[in-house]
């Protein structure tokens, strides 16, 4: 059959069944949108099949549109030195967890004495993989899943007080083939990012106690606890510190944010004082030699192992106190063993690197033009420069023993994991910041 357009020449419409049934569903289409009312009388009408397809048919345009951010996002230049100093510190780190861990895994994992390095390094490849991937993300995919991640952070954390304790404790979600995963560390980047797009979308109204702090505050309070109910008191303090350092750097007001810090001050001084779990890590720490074999042992070995360091220390493998003395070293006290082969030089490089690390990520996230990408940016480098205070501040006693890993040097799948995947998100943030290189 042919027509006419026009008068601007023929052209032949396909007579085939594909054609007609195209033309049929649009024409339905046209149909459902002119019927529809105000009242909602167009919703009630729609065919289920219709919705099923309106679903799967934005799901697919999201997906593509993803991809083509991603892609695009690939001209982007990262920020360089903070990807250096990423790498660098995650090199140092798993040199120095193989170090501490060699003689606890050889003694008690049937004399593989690489037994935590490979497991580490596995965590460590998947989670560079997945850093160069979130690196590419466009920023209205993280803001999307805000709210979806923080509800399943907290569904994984409450999901622990069901399940049975792993280890002893509720921290862990059993995975099974010797492979655990811990929500808490899932959370605290979930209320990073929760807290930006809050703050991000509120601007306006910062200033105002409903929207500036009634709101981020009930989201930490209520992942805060779920985290301290399960007797993971580091936990609570650190998405604490997070949480108060975005509400801070937001800018709801300094008489808000000190009513806040005295009613944790007192709610902690209450945990402090009337739990048995922390008035004796609190009488250990005041005096690790009142339990010298039982809860002050992990205190006194990590002290000794400081003092064996002095200023050169005893050299890379060379520690001492690792050989069964500090209670698995490849854990929280691995700066114990830092200082003991580096010595307080060593150490002092070390503790440089956190800081030029954080630096770098508050730099490139107040290089950037967004309000959103630079909550997101300062929560995560807050992240690591609050942890790796908290556990230097253990180790050496200067805090009571709150059991913190130390950022990309405690042994911990899931941490390293995440850890790299955020700092995946700070990279992305440099895509988009004005500082692209150094």
């Amino acid at each position: 059959m042919e027509v006419t357009r026009n008068g601007q020449g023929r052209r032949k419409i396909p007579d085939d069944r594909n054609y007609r049934e195209q033309r049929a569903r649009e024409e339905r289409t046209r149909t459902f949108e002119h019927s529809g009312t105000a009242s909602g009388a167009g919703v009630r009408n729609r065919p289920s099949v219709r919705t099923e397809d309106s679903i799967s048919m934005r799901l697919w345009q999201g997906f593509l549109r993803l991809v083509a951010d991603m892609r695009e996002n690939r001209k982007n230049k990262m920020d360089w030195f903070l990807l250096f100093m990423i790498v660098g510190v995650l090199a140092a780190g798993l040199l120095m967890l193989y170090s501490a861990s060699y003689p606890y895994a050889y003694y008690n994992e049937g004399g593989d004495g690489a037994y935590y390095l490979k497991r580490q390094l596995l965590f460590a490849v998947l989670g560079l993989i997945g850093m160069y991937a979130t690196s590419l993300l466009p920023m209205w995919f993280l803001r999307k899943c805000a709210t979806g991640l923080i509800a399943i952070s907290i569904f994984l954390l409450a999901l622990l007080y069901v399940l049975p304790k792993y280890g002893g404790e509720r921290r862990w979600i059993n995975l099974g083939g010797g492979f655990t995963f811990q929500p808490s560390e899932m959370a605290k980047f979930a209320v990073i990012l929760f807290l930006a797009k809050w703050y991000d979308q509120n601007r306006n109204r910062v200033h105002q106690f409903g929207t500036g702090v009634c709101v981020p505050a009930v989201a930490v309070a209520v992942i805060g606890c779920l985290i301290l109910f399960e007797t993971h008191l580091s936990g609570f303090i650190l998405i604490t510190l997070i949480g108060m350092t975005i509400m801070f750097i937001a800018g709801i007001k300094l008489r808000w944010f000190g009513i806040l810090f005295a009613l944790l001050a007192a709610g902690g001084s209450a945990v402090l004082m009337f739990t048995d779990y922390m008035k004796t890590r609190l009488t250990v720490w005041l005096d690790p030699f009142s339990d010298r074999l039982g809860d002050g042992w992990q205190n006194i070995q990590a002290n000794y192992a400081i003092s064996l360091g002095g200023l050169g220390g005893l050299g890379f493998t060379e520690s001492r106190q690792k050989y069964l003395y500090i209670s698995e070293p490849q854990n929280d006290f691995i700066f114990a063993v830092v200082c003991e082969e580096l010595g307080f030089i060593g150490a002092t490089i070390v503790l440089l690197a956190f800081v030029v690390l954080v630096w770098r990520g508050l730099s490139v996230s107040m290089s950037s033009t967004s309000r959103f990408q630079q909550l997101l940016g300062i929560g995560i480098s807050a992240q690591i420069g609050w942890q790796t205070l908290l556990n230097v501040g253990v180790v050496t006693r200067a805090l009571p023993n709150t059991g913190i890993s130390l950022p990309f040097f405690s042994s911990g799948g899931t941490s390293l994991f995440i850890l790299l995947l955020s700092m995946g998100v700070l990279l992305a943030v440099s895509r988009n910041s004005v500082k692209k290189t150094v």
